[in-house]
Formats: structure tokens, C-alpha cells, sequence
């Protein structure tokens, strides 16, 4: 395991060898079904979709044909393809809602809470007009209230043959909510070089950057906040390298912000914390640790930013 050490997994190979490794051996019988499901739809779909295609091509205009004939395929193949997407899905919300039960969480793929009105506010999110959430994992560790959810954001212009769509942010943001109140706003963005920490300052509002004696932390972020006082009180030398720690897990697109009662962490790294792979028993054990992995990494968040402390920082 890749955590042995790690006090969240005390109990889980118990837990994995009473509830999960019986629960991989039901999903492997329920995909076998699933295909033989989708097999049986085809097998008697198929000459039907190409009679149909038969007669589009002798009675239906020229215009029409390649509009039926796409209708007809695409149409015929989601159905035979739907045991399978089902099962997908089931293993999915099956796997990851039992190993989020044994760590005291909640899992939901589709979220409760939506994180971009206050991502936003609080500035970490770059300009979109589409977004997408899904895989939302809620609870508390050490006494902090917690909530992760997988973003994608898209900014999308044009239209007709012009439109473009370009995803400005996809993966992980965190959510920490703890019982003390901050008077002001610090935002810590990923550094953008000096042409890029000048464009990084506009729309920040009220926000004035914020210069801190750490060359190795000024080459990884830039700060903007509404309390000067406040912003160096957060971030002590001490904070700086646990946050430049949390970089190396998330990747350097890492930016965070503490606003009111909550520190907001997000990583535009591209990734989906929770998605399968592989749906055969054997792929979907050799996920587990990934998924604990992904589990872990709320907790790593809030043991590295040392947020179970008395002063909770």
C-alpha cells in the first residue's frame, strides 16, 4: 500500500479483505452481464438498423440520407452501448462510496455544493462562459470541514464554423472551512513571471500585492491581499514551505486564498480525482490505490497546512 504510514488507513486492509474485495467479485459478475446485456441488443438491433438504412436509401431524398443514416447508427449504438455505460457508472458510485464511507466522507458524482460562486469571488478562476462539476467528496478531518470537487472550465467564442471552445481550467478544488474568521482577503497565485505577475494584478480589486522575504516562495507564487498585517501574519516561513510542499503533490498551477471562514486551494493540473479507468475486477482493484490516494490527499492538505492546530495555520 502506498500509505502505510499514513493514521487514516489504520483498519484498511481489514476493511478492504471484508467489504471491497467481495464487492469487486459482484461488479466483475455484473459487467459480464452488462456486455452479454449489450451483445443480445445487437445481435438482433443491428439487422434492423441496416433495413432501416435499406429503405431510407430507396424512398427518402438524397438530402435526408446522410442525416438518417447517422440518426440510425448513432441511435442503435448508444442503445447497445447502455447495460454498459450503466455499469460503468454503478462501479464508479459503488467503489468510491464505500471507500469513502470507511474514511468518515461522503461521495456524491453529482455535487451538492457548488464551489464557483465563492472561487470566484475570491478570484482564482480564470474568465469561462460554460463549466462542469462532478465527483464531489465531502466531510471533516481533525476537526475541519472539508469538500473537494473536479472542475472544468471552458471559454467559448464564435460561432457557425467560427466557434471555438478552449478549457482554461480542469482539475481539483478544495474547500476548508475552520472556526476562525479572517478580516480580510489573501490570495496566493502561481507565479506568472514579471510580465506575468503585472497582468496577474488586474482584477484583483482592492487587493495590493504583497512582497514577502522568501526568493523561493516569490518564485512560486505571488500574493495579493486587503490586509497587509493580516496576509504576512498567514504567511509565516513555516506556512510558505508547507504550501510549497503541497505544490509538489498538486502541480505548479496550485493557487489558494482565504476568505472569511474558509482557505480555497485549486489546481489547474488537468486532472479528475476520481475517474475509472478500467472496469474488469482486475483493473478495478488495481485502482483502489489511486482512489486512495485521492482520499488522502484531503487529509495531506490539511495535516501539511498544519490546519488541526490550535491557531489553525
Amino acid at each position: 500500500m502506498a500509505e502505510d504510514a499514513a493514521p487514516w488507513l489504520t483498519g484498511f486492509d481489514e476493511f478492504r479483505d471484508r467489504e471491497i474485495e467481495p464487492m469487486i467479485g459482484a461488479l466483475e459478475r455484473a459487467r459480464h452481464e452488462a456486455r452479454g446485456a449489450a451483445l443480445k441488443r445487437a445481435s438482433w438491433l443491428i439487422p434492423l438498423a441496416l433495413l432501416a438504412v435499406g429503405l431510407v436509401y430507396l424512398y427518402l431524398p438524397g438530402d435526408f440520407l446522410i442525416f438518417a443514416v447517422f440518426l440510425a447508427v448513432g441511435g442503435s449504438w448508444a442503445w447497445i452501448q447502455y447495460p454498459i455505460i450503466q455499469h460503468q457508472k454503478n462501479v464508479k458510485q459503488t467503489l468510491v462510496t464505500r471507500l469513502c464511507g470507511f474514511f468518515g466522507l461522503e461521495y456524491f458524482m453529482e455535487p451538492k455544493r457548488d464551489p464557483i460562486p465563492e472561487l470566484r469571488r475570491v478570484g482564482l478562476l480564470p474568465s469561462h462562459n460554460k463549466e462542469s462539476r462532478e465527483d464531489q467528496v465531502s466531510g471533516s478531518y481533525a476537526g475541519v470541514r472539508l469538500a473537494l470537487t473536479d472542475l472544468r472550465l471552458r471559454q467559448e467564442s464564435g460561432s457557425g464554423k467560427d466557434r471555438r471552445e478552449v478549457t482554461v481550467f480542469e482539475g481539483p478544488v478544495f474547500c476548508f472551512s475552520f472556526p476562525k474568521r479572517f478580516n480580510g482577503t489573501t490570495i496566493i497565485k502561481a507565479d506568472g513571471s514579471l510580465i506575468g505577475n503585472f497582468f496577474g494584478g488586474i482584477g484583483t480589486g482592492d487587493r495590493e500585492r504583497v512582497t514577502l522575504e522568501d526568493p523561493a516562495f516569490e518564485k512560486c507564487f505571488e500574493v495579493y491581499g486587503t490586509d497587509q498585517v493580516e496576509a504576512r501574519y498567514l504567511l509565516t516561513p513555516g506556512f510558505m514551505q508547507r504550501l510549497m510542499d503541497l505544490r509538489e503533490s498538486l502541480g505548479d498551477r496550485m493557487q489558494a486564498a482565504f476568505n472569511g471562514d474558509s482557505l480555497y486551494i485549486v489546481a489547474n493540473n488537468g486532472q479528475n480525482k476520481f475517474e475509472v479507468q478500467g472496469y474488469s475486477g482486475q483493473a478495478v482493484n488495481v485502482q483502489l490505490d489511486k482512489f486512495i490516494a485521492d482520499i488522502g490527499i484531503l487529509f495531506r492538505v490539511i495535516e501539511t497546512l498544519n490546519l488541526d492546530s490550535k491557531t489553525r495555520l
